[in-house]
């Protein structure tokens, strides 16, 4: 009786765990900055190119730098 009740709590824990929610891993700076880079480079895509797309850069270093994209 002790060994069916300790089999069927057993069963019951691990169908629980296997049920709850998914785990998320952390990405790592490098990954982040690398999504970070495309996400930007596709939006310049977008700007074009030429003295009519004028744009103002906010650096890391809280420099701005304003010109157009050539």
């Amino acid at each position: 009786m002790l060994k069916q009740v300790t089999s069927l709590l057993l069963a019951i824990a691990l169908g629980a765990g296997l049920m709850g929610p998914p785990t998320v891993q952390a990405k790592s700076k490098a990954e982040k900055e690398a999504a970070r880079a495309i996400q930007v480079k596709a939006n310049i895509a977008k700007l074009g190119s030429g003295p009519a797309a004028r744009v103002t850069v906010k650096l890391r270093d809280k420099r701005k730098l304003a010109g157009y994209i050539e």
